[in-house]
């Protein structure tokens, strides 16, 4: 049983009226909402998975499906069964009931009772074949009817030696007997789906209608299905239905939008809009199977399997993914197994596994019958899907604790975040808070200042695995605010600058004084920064587009005019200045501004050649294996500069992937610790960001320079604008060079305060770019609004 513990409500009271008193900001006291206690389980329940023993392997050591294409049908469970050859035998077995299941531990599926041989030796021996001809049979998809009736997509090739000298797809269907009542050719029709519609016949559903097919497997009907295909990018479409229940045709389009119509029989089958269905157009939603006349979807935006009820038109839940410790992004088609089990079709999280699928029987189970854990809540305003893996991994294998995410954002089927952050503040200050807060998306100064997250320093003293000497210390000093480490970071981006080191040698120092030299030292070129990209709707021969001056106000300039006009010790700024000023005129005359984007549609980039006029390149999502690329583009060796600072040392802009800390008045920091420990030792391999851990960082940077597996020399082609490049010498310089920009870089997080200043300089200097107002008027401008953001935030 998965216990919570509470903190004495004198000692409470006291910690909750300081902070409430401090928070000020977070929630007004006197007006907290009442929260309820975050629980496991839905309605006292909880659905346990169990992994069954679908695959198996071959004599040559590779991994394949056993056990595939699993139905449940009435209380038992069809499946095929592949030996090696992937000849195939479709057997069943009883699943068990009642007080039975939830004991269940596994499938025997040795004990199945076979129904049909697929095998290709087997196939030879019928009336059909063909003397002195071999065959193969594969099976593509099966269906059961309550009469225990069996249809399948069967495609037969038939061999003359090694040659096919024939190959069609085949719809059979198989008495209870199993002896075969039909075989009809497809000619050629793709199936998407089958479902039983009584008395022997069946639902067929093909790339341009649905068709019913009689008991002698004629066409009886044809429904079409065209006006939802036309002209639309087609993601997936299924028909789900169960013997005398409702019939749905879903289709889901390549904008993440669904479409759910109702078969019905009034006056000749016909499809009609399916009412009350509010999540076809919510991005986050998945259709994925049907149960008693209504459809299972999940939501991924708060992790919960819900039942929809076509005749009531709404959707109730049945159970969190992360209470039952499976992925919910993994999960594929669901059954209903009897009344207390949901069989799962799931893409494989272990990437040795033959298919990439496993199967999972899910059995409904009392929450105080699960073994005994402690819950440690997460709380998270819209938890990202690597987030939501780690909680998974982590549950299986911990035997003390159980963590929990608890969502405050983006309330489900509206996208609707409207007080999600006084949610979350109010549950910070209740009798029960969580224990772990997820700092990606909320003010993080808001919560270190004012006492809400513990400072992990002490815990990674303690630790054998998350050591201080381990990570970047310039990680660990942007993460340490008002003397306490929030958080450990395990993931960052690196977005930088660089140059022709030609052209950039004799730079002492990366300053505005010295953008400004440069760009007078080289008065032939007339861009000062490339995105290093070109859009794929520029004229013919267009080449890598500049960057403009919403970008350096932006991304390229902020690190120094936040250092540079703002004092905020004192809480003071000098944005009417007569520096501020020129900078604003500098602009002007040397960057333009950003070419439109494209109306309608996105905008699509591919990597370019810098031009000749350009003397520096936005390098954005920097890492090691980008680096060939990078000197192949600038078109000779390269000078890691970054972004300018007051101080002249130059900068990159980093971003990090990952923030969790943890909350100072948890009432249970040792599973939050055991967590968080978890969390940033585990040895998970990421492909598109740079680790934190300095040797998991020279790992990453080694890989890079090393030769192609099998050889012993260094080797790399890539397509640069029409060319493609082979490359056989790691730039080692630029490898150091990026480690060495690295350990130079600050990462200490952008406040809200500094967001809302650099979009006040963006916006209120395009006024004057516009020729709306004066340069004076608009630094004046500038001035006074900054001047009011920080009285308020001093």
């Amino acid at each position: 049983m998965v216990k919570r513990r509470h903190g004495a409500p004198g000692r409470y009271a006291i910690i909750a009226a300081l902070l409430c008193i401090a928070l000020g900001a977070l929630t007004a006291c006197g007006r907290k909402e009442e929260l309820t206690e975050t629980q496991l389980g839905i309605d006292g329940y909880v659905y346990v998975p169990r992994l069954l023993d679908t695959s198996a392997v071959d004599t040559y050591g590779n991994t394949y499906m056993k056990i595939d294409y699993l139905k449940v049908v009435g209380n038992n469970l069809y499946y095929l069964r592949r030996d090696e050859g992937y000849d195939s035998t479709l057997e069943r077995i009883p699943l068990p009931e009642g007080a039975e299941m939830s004991g269940l531990q596994g499938i025997d599926f040795s004990a199945g009772e076979r129904l049909l041989d697929f095998s290709g030796g087997n196939y030879a021996y019928s009336e059909e074949a063909l003397e002195g001809q071999s065959y193969s049979i594969s099976v593509h998809g099966f269906t059961v009817d309550e009469e225990q009736n069996i249809y399948a997509v069967v495609s037969e090739n038939r061999y003359s030696g090694i040659n096919v000298d024939e190959s069609k797809e085949l719809l059979c269907r198989y008495g209870a007997d199993g002896q075969l009542c039909y075989r009809t050719p497809l000619d050629g029709a793709k199936v998407n789906g089958m479902v039983p519609y009584g008395s022997g016949s069946l639902l067929l559903l093909t790339e341009n209608e649905i068709r019913k097919i009689d008991a002698d497997g004629n066409v009886a009907e044809r429904v079409g299905i065209e006006e939802y295909r036309s002209g639309r990018d087609i993601i997936s479409e299924r028909l789900y239905g169960e013997p005398g229940g409702r019939i749905y045709y879903v289709i889901r389009y390549g904008d993440l939008a669904w479409e759910v119509m109702e078969l019905v029989a009034e006056g000749g089958m016909r499809l009609r809009e399916v009412q009350g269905f509010a999540w076809k157009n919510d991005t986050y939603t998945n259709i994925q199977g049907c149960h008693d006349g209504g459809l299972y979807f999940t939501l991924y935006s708060d992790d919960t399997l819900y039942l929809f009820d076509g005749e009531e038109g709404a959707a109730r839940k049945v159970l969190r993914w992360g209470d039952s410790d499976i992925f919910s992004s993994a999960v594929g088609q669901l059954w209903p197994a009897g009344e207390d089990g949901i069989l799962a079709q799931c893409h494989s999280s272990n990437g040795d596994s033959g298919s990439g699928q496993e199967w999972y029987l899910l059995v409904r189970t009392p929450v105080g019958e699960l073994p005994e854990k402690e819950l440690v809540v997460l709380a998270s305003l819209n938890p990202g899907e690597d987030l939501r893996s780690a909680v998974v991994e982590y549950n299986r294998q911990s035997e003390r604790y159980h963590c929990i995410i608890e969502q405050y954002g983006n309330v489900p089927g509206t996208g609707d975040d409207t007080g999600a952050s006084v949610r979350l503040d109010a549950a910070l200050l209740s009798s029960s808070p969580p224990d772990i807060l997820d700092l990606r998306s909320v003010d993080i100064y808001k919560y270190a200042e004012k006492g809400i997250l513990e400072d992990l320093s002490p815990y990674m003293e303690g630790s054998g695995t998350v050591r201080r000497e381990d990570f970047l210390e310039g990680v660990l000093e942007g993460y340490t605010i008002g003397g306490s480490l929030v958080c450990v970071p395990t993931r960052f981006t690196l977005d930088t600058i660089v140059g022709r080191d030609s052209q950039t040698s004799l730079l002492e120092g990366w300053g505005i004084e010295d953008v400004y030299t440069l760009m007078e030292s080289h008065p032939e070129m007339t861009e000062l920064v490339s995105s290093g990209s070109k859009r794929l709707d520029s004229p013919e021969g267009g080449r890598a587009e500049g960057k403009g001056r919403d970008y350096m106000l932006k991304e390229f300039l902020p690190a120094y005019y936040l250092e540079r006009f703002v004092d905020w010790e004192a809480g003071e700024c000098s944005f009417d200045s007569g520096e501020f000023r020129e900078l604003l005129l500098w602009l002007e005359g040397h960057v333009e501004k950003e070419r439109p984007r494209t109306a309608i549609g996105v905008t699509i980039w591919e990597s370019d050649y810098v031009p000749e006029y350009a003397l520096l390149m936005e390098a954005g999502g920097v890492e090691f294996d980008d680096l060939l690329r990078i000197e192949i583009q600038i078109g000779g060796k390269v000078r890691f500069l970054g972004f300018p600072t007051a101080d002249g040392r130059g900068t990159a802009a980093c971003r990090v992937m990952d923030k969790l800390g943890m909350v100072s008045n948890s009432l249970h920091k040792e599973g939050a610790w055991d967590f968080l420990e978890y969390y940033i030792s585990r040895g998970a391999e990421y492909s598109y960001y740079l680790p934190t851990r300095i040797s998991s960082l020279r790992d990453v940077a080694e890989k890079a320079a090393a030769p192609r597996p099998g050889t012993s020399s260094f080797y790399s082609s890539m397509s640069i604008g029409d060319d493609t490049h082979e490359v056989y010498e790691f730039p080692q310089y630029l490898a150091d060079a990026l480690m060495e920009q690295i350990e130079g870089t600050d990462f200490r997080p952008r406040s809200a305060a500094e967001e809302q200043i650099i979009e006040i300089v963006a916006e209120e200097a395009d006024i004057y770019y516009n020729g709306d107002k004066s340069l004076e008027d608009v630094t004046a401008v500038i001035q006074n609004r900054v001047e009011l953001l920080l009285k308020e935030t001093h």
